[in-house]
């Protein structure tokens, strides 16, 4: 969106759901954000600021993720008139984007909502009355459940269709209406083979529950799955998954010499308002249909809160 970026960029990857059209902080509320974190972390002047380790800047950052919730301090991006000159809507609108091939990537489970909280069909049919109410019926028919063992995966693709999958497609929609080029929407989907004691070793996630978490797809993409078992062999990575790696490693090779990620090997349609698919990256490789009727529910009803009883306390080290 930058205009300072034009020419620099042949094509583009952008994980976890591509929010494109949102809009910036104005400059003045980055800088009154910018005095509140010199101020906390006692540094005199800008020089000082620059001297500041990284450690103890994200020590104060805001966090909400991987089971914690530490109150701080978090900037966006903002509107300062020279690597920002306006929104990204009005960037869009105006055709001040760079206009290249692009993919829009999400993980299948690294969404949540009141739903993922349920384990068995009673609880995921409440949860669902709760949040939607007269048209719970219409959700419950895009989400079907008919046994507990169904409820761990409808829940996670309805909060992934709600949010980053409905992401990707809006990108997708306003690459269409103000760009000419292709735009490739990818999900990614499968769930690290871990080791018979990996629990062990890890400290911010649940192996018996975690799915395709929230950056699982960053080892298959570049293709440095044994950085994980550097110190302790956490993971089992089988012939498959090695395979998958190659895969989406080619694709976004092909993305960068060919501005499409198609391979001979994984064909790869781009998306259109009349074939709205996305390569699914999972326990197969295949071009799947995106759930637009859940989608389109999704975005037309707001889900009321849900009370929810507590979560229960994490057991184990954290980093």
């Amino acid at each position: 969106f930058s205009p300072l970026s034009q020419g620099l960029f042949a094509g583009a990857m952008l994980s976890s759901g591509c929010t494109w059209g949102g809009s910036n902080a104005t400059l003045a509320a980055g800088e009154a954000i910018g005095l509140q974190v010199q101020e906390a972390l006692g540094a005199a002047n800008l020089k000082a600021m620059r001297d500041v380790p990284a450690d103890r800047i994200i020590d104060i950052q805001q966090e909400n993720q991987v089971g914690v919730s530490v109150q701080g301090f978090r900037a966006s991006g903002v509107i300062d008139g020279y690597f920002m000159p306006a929104s990204q809507m009005e960037i869009l609108q105006a055709g001040g984007n760079s206009d290249v091939p692009v993919i829009a990537h999400y993980n299948a489970h690294e969404s949540n909502t009141a739903l993922t909280r349920a384990t068995t069909v009673a609880e995921y049919e409440n949860y669902a009355h709760q949040m939607y109410g007269a048209a719970a019926d219409d959700f419950l028919a895009l989400y079907p459940v008919t046994s507990d063992a169904d409820v761990w995966a409808q829940s996670r693709a309805a909060a992934t269709d709600g949010r980053l999958a409905a992401s990707a497609r809006n990108c997708a929609m306003l690459q269409a209406e103000y760009n000419e080029s292709p735009v490739f929407i990818s999900e990614f989907g499968r769930k690290h083979p871990y080791s018979a004691d990996a629990q062990q070793y890890i400290a911010d996630q649940n192996i018996e529950t975690v799915g395709a978490y929230h950056t699982g797809d960053i080892p298959y993409w570049f293709g440095t799955q044994d950085v994980f078992n550097m110190f302790n062999i956490t993971r089992d990575w089988t012939p498959y998954d090695r395979e998958m790696s190659l895969a989406m490693t080619n694709a976004l090779i092909a993305l960068a010499e060919t501005g499409s990620p198609a391979t001979d090997q994984h064909p790869w349609p781009a998306w259109s308002a009349d074939n709205q698919v996305r390569m699914y990256w999972g326990d197969t490789m295949e071009v799947r249909p995106l759930n637009t009727a859940g989608m389109e529910f999704l975005a037309t009803h707001q889900a009321a809160p849900v009370e929810l009883p507590p979560e229960p306390p994490r057991v184990g080290p954290r980093d």
